[in-house]
């Protein structure tokens, strides 16, 4: 199913209605979910809409000289100085 949803030329691609119709999708009611109506399985608890909870703690990483200089010239026209 994923396959026929990319599939680059439009005209094979699958449309809403085979997707309706696809046995993982037989028990919907597309219009409650059009009204908005269906309730989500799982709300995550957020304390306010600045609550950082839900994402995963990434520790950052160690960079040496050389990248953080690329990270704070990296664009697309710039070209990297030689580093020794």
């Amino acid at each position: 199913m994923i396959t026929k949803l990319l599939d680059k030329d439009p005209s094979k691609r699958l449309d809403i209605t085979k997707i309706k119709q696809n046995a993982w999708f037989v028990d919907i009611d597309w219009n409650e979910i059009i009204e908005q109506k269906v309730e989500a399985k799982k709300k995550p608890s957020i304390a306010n809409d600045f609550s950082e909870k839900q994402y995963d703690v990434i520790e950052p990483l160690k960079s040496s000289k050389k990248t953080q200089i690329q990270m704070k010239y990296n664009q697309e026209d710039f070209e990297y100085p030689e580093f020794g």
